[in-house]
């Protein structure tokens, strides 16, 4: 879980139980001692952990949100460490649901303070090839056109052109690290943590993550977490030149 920097909506939750039988007998001489034969009788079984549904108090098997709370309620974990797994686990009011896009929409909120918003070009858009991030119609349509604003066509463009629609607070678009940077130019890097690290006050200068994440980890590479620690380490994100600081 610790190792986790996205939340997710809900998680299945398998447990495994193995049996083995061994022999245990006197070798033939004492350097032997005693020795451990294993037998031909390997059994494995795929059992559905069981749990306990933390919005009504049902038995609620198959899920690790509701198996988490069962350890809680029989005082094997303590209230922080549930609040903590619960806080990845952002679905766990509604165990078992693979839509459940409301809390993971949710939880981005309360990290970034701002929503991902998609880009869905209008039919007309997609017939003719338009694409939301260049067309010039995110200054005329938008939150300023009765059907643009039912379909909510170009939501993040138009949010980007100051031209959003009520009710969606998106996030900025990340501007483009230049590429063809001139010979010994650099750009600002952003040294921004991921969630996990934030939650636990990991910080990116300090961290020893740098030498196992950046551009090692596809999620760390798609996010450019601590883009600029990740750069003075040696493991800096494709096409980035970050200027040193001092």
């Amino acid at each position: 879980m610790e190792d986790m920097s996205i939340a997710v909506s809900c998680s299945d939750y398998t447990q495994i139980d193995a049996s083995l039988t061994f022999s245990i007998k006197l070798g033939n001489t004492p350097e032997e001692g005693l020795v451990a034969t294993a037998l031909d009788n390997l059994n494995i079984h795929f059992n559905t952990c069981q749990g306990i549904n933390p919005s009504n108090g049902d038995n609620q098997n198959n899920d690790l949100a509701s198996h988490v709370y069962r350890l809680f309620l029989e005082n094997k974990i303590n209230e922080e460490t549930k609040d903590e797994i619960f806080s990845t686990l952002v679905g766990y009011a509604q165990p078992g649901n693979n839509h459940n896009e409301e809390a993971c929409k949710a939880a981005y909120e309360s990290i970034y303070g701002c929503e991902p918003c998609d880009d869905v070009e209008s039919p007309w858009m997609n017939n003719v090839g338009v694409d939301c991030t260049l067309t010039n119609l995110v200054d005329t349509k938008c939150n300023m056109d009765a059907k643009w604003t039912s379909k909510t066509w170009c939501k993040q463009s138009c949010f980007d052109a100051g031209n959003g629609y009520a009710g969606y607070d998106c996030c900025p678009s990340p501007t483009p690290a230049p590429t063809n940077l001139p010979p010994g130019a650099c750009s600002n890097c952003s040294n921004i943590a991921t969630p996990w690290m934030d939650r636990n006050g990991v910080d990116c200068a300090t961290t020893d993550l740098i030498t196992s994440k950046c551009n090692l980890d596809d999620n760390w590479t798609r996010n450019k977490f601590c883009q600029q620690s990740c750069y003075d380490a040696g493991n800096g994100y494709a096409e980035d030149v970050c200027c040193t600081l001092s």
